[in-house]
């Protein structure tokens, strides 16, 4: 069953966790999703892996071509095609997430995320003239005013950084107080970490060690930015603990905790034991890898796309980005020809929640199954929209509205709409049971959008006291 408790609120949605990694243009301009964005009021786009979108854009080794070169010469940069692409961005109206770094590379020879390509103080002066060209108009630039400064992704990780942690906060260190030097107003911080980072998982990993460092060494640190590829939404959660309670215990109360990258890591069951979609393409299981990316772009994946979306509102996560919002058949919200599929459907369903009335609450809501999770938001004119994810399970859920007084029915179901794999977010009949509860038809894998109206409950009429008639003769 799904409580919901209309007495209970808890503010308004909040409108910082649907941003999303890539785009808005997509195939080196092939499709253009902008009109997409600008319909979700996407407010932040990070822009890391822009190579697959826009190519030659963003990474440093294309805004500055030769590192060797004078860093204070406007000549030796390469804004163009960067420009052109963050002003897609801006057209959305979304917020630019500056990514300054490189895309990883899968290649054998790693030619770009090398330490030595960067003497610190080069790598300094280059990212503040990037800043410059955004924010101050150098180089025939911009003045947009580009807060979020993030240093490179997934360090940690494989084919994002051959040198060692100390090199690569070394670098980090020059570029961070170069930036404060040059505008303190602005946020810089590190790094995309790979889930690898969590202490949890490795307590005495030598890149938690440097991030300590750099903070006890008052190194700027205005956010964290981690990554996470998610089975349930209760990872997402989990992991937002860990890392806001890892940097409030660092000296980092102040820093804000950003989710840069979350997608969808499904797992198989095979005679060599589970399999997710990275460990079949290390082991070149590429059949797997199809089967699991038909799972992800299904209803299964819808749900846990929804359901992330969902579960984010309540976590201890400043900023939030979902990889990503093109065509990439692996996790992109749209197909290979641009149509929005099933995790696109559950995205675009949860950012209608955007479209409600200025003044719409977020109200307390109770899930009795754990593969359930459901939001529920009221406007100030009596309509309340209520958004369900299922991983599967049960063959219908009932919703119950209670009210101070006891739980009973307060609200008549207008309509709802179902996401699985046989419907595309369609109108489906209401199911209501005995006591008039609105039923959820979550037989598998599935999101539900319903919408609910207060229900109009009579007063009691006051008995009526017609005068007898006069007695006739007769009557007695």
């Amino acid at each position: 069953m799904i409580k919901l408790y209309p007495e209970r609120t808890r503010g308004p949605l909040r409108t910082s966790l649907h941003g999303v990694n890539r785009g808005p243009v997509d195939r080196n301009w092939y499709f253009d999703l902008r009109p997409w964005f600008t319909r979700w009021q996407v407010p932040t786009v990070r822009t890391h892996d822009c190579i697959y979108n826009a190519y030659d854009t963003v990474d440093l080794h294309y805004l500055f071509p030769d590192p060797k070169a004078d860093p204070a010469d406007p000549a030796n940069y390469r804004f163009g095609l960067t420009d052109d692409l963050l002003s897609a961005i801006r057209d959305t109206g979304a917020e630019i997430y500056f990514r300054l770094g490189e895309t990883i590379e899968h290649q054998p020879r790693m030619m770009w995320n090398r330490p030595e390509r960067w003497a610190p103080e080069v790598l300094a002066q280059v990212c503040v003239n990037i800043v410059r060209h955004y924010n101050e108009g150098w180089a025939e630039g911009f003045r947009w005013g580009i807060k979020y400064w993030e240093f490179w992704n997934e360090p940690n990780g494989p084919r994002n950084w051959t040198g060692t942690p100390e090199e690569f906060y070394e670098r980090y260190r020059a570029v961070a107080h170069a930036i404060r030097a040059y505008n303190p107003d602005l946020k810089v911080g590190l790094a995309g970490y790979g889930s690898g980072f969590l202490p949890s998982r490795s307590p005495h990993n030598p890149w938690i060690e440097g991030l300590t460092m750099c903070a006890a060494d008052g190194v700027p640190i205005d956010f964290v930015s981690w990554h996470a590829y998610l089975r349930t939404w209760n990872e997402a959660v989990a992991m937002a603990r860990q890392v806001r309670a890892f940097l409030d215990a660092n000296g980092l109360e102040d820093a804000e905790s950003h989710l840069g990258e979350w997608g969808l890591r499904l797992f198989m069951e095979t005679a060599d034991g589970p399999v997710s979609i990275f460990s079949a393409r290390n082991q070149k299981r590429y059949d797997l890898m199809k089967k699991l990316a038909e799972r992800q772009k299904g209803a299964e994946g819808a749900a846990l796309i929804f359901g992330t979306l969902i579960a984010l509102q309540d976590a201890p996560v400043d900023i939030a980005q979902c990889y990503c919002a093109d065509t990439y058949s692996l996790f992109g919200l749209f197909d290979a020809f641009g149509v929005l599929g099933r995790r696109g459907m559950a995205f675009d369903a949860f950012c209608s929640l955007f479209q409600l009335e200025p003044g719409s609450q977020r109200l307390e809501v109770e899930c009795e199954w754990e593969n359930l999770i459901a939001i529920a938001i009221m406007e100030p004119s009596g309509r309340l929209h209520v958004g369900v994810a299922s991983l599967g399970g049960a063959a219908s859920i009932p919703i119950r509205v209670c009210s101070p007084e006891g739980e009973r029915p307060l609200w008549q179901p207008q309509r709802m709409r179902l996401l699985d794999d046989r419907h595309a977010l369609q109108e489906v009949p209401l199911q209501i049971d005995d006591e008039g509860r609105l039923c959820l038809p979550l037989s598998g894998p599935s999101v539900v959008m319903a919408e609910l109206t207060m229900a109009q409950v009579p007063r009691p009429q006051a008995l009526s006291r017609q005068p007898a008639p006069a007695l006739q003769e007769g009557d007695w």
